[in-house]
């Protein structure tokens, strides 16, 4: 869906090894990956900003993301099945890095969700 309101977050960059403000939407909180949820990072935050919609070819932080889809019968109001969604993972933590597309428990906004794939962050 991704239509509403915007929040802050922070993330926890492997790529600088500092924390930087994020601007998500509040459901980015609603997934999991093997049990474990996905929290905003603590500590100071620094410039410059990560971002999730920039391509990877952008300067700047490109957050890495989660891409989860619904199972027919398994979607949230106003979601549709196999439809792809793209969400950042704030922290790099081994939720992520031994994350299987297919493989891997995932739960989105109460629901079960098919992993699709991971892109780690980047910078340039």
């Amino acid at each position: 869906m991704s239509a509403g309101t915007f929040t802050t977050a922070l993330y926890s960059s492997d790529v600088t090894g500092n924390i930087h403000r994020i601007r998500i939407q509040p459901e980015t909180l609603g997934l999991s990956l093997g049990g474990t949820a996905n929290a905003s990072a603590s500590g100071t935050a620094v410039l410059p900003s990560a971002q999730v919609s920039k391509g990877k070819r952008s300067i700047g932080i490109n957050a890495r993301t989660v891409t989860v889809k619904f199972a027919a019968g398994d979607e949230p109001d106003g979601y549709k099945p196999d439809s792809p969604i793209t969400v950042a993972w704030l922290q790099n933590n081994a939720a992520f890095l031994t994350a299987v597309p297919g493989v891997t428990a995932c739960n989105y906004l109460g629901q079960p969700a098919i992993l699709v794939g991971t892109a780690k962050e980047s910078t340039r």
